[in-house]
């Protein structure tokens, strides 16, 4: 019983690590978003 346990959780750590190692060689592609900036119409008053 103990085995199988030990077996499992080795199991999930090496997942892991393979998952770890796998992000750090090929890393997601950033996702670029353009920036909208609402201007006030009391910005373009004449003083």
């Amino acid at each position: 019983m103990t085995r199988i346990f030990l077996i499992i959780v080795m199991t999930g750590l090496v997942l892991l690590g393979a998952g770890a190692v796998l992000l750090g060689a090929f890393p997601p592609n950033p996702v670029v978003h353009p920036v909208e900036k609402v201007l006030h119409n009391d910005a373009f008053k004449g003083s």
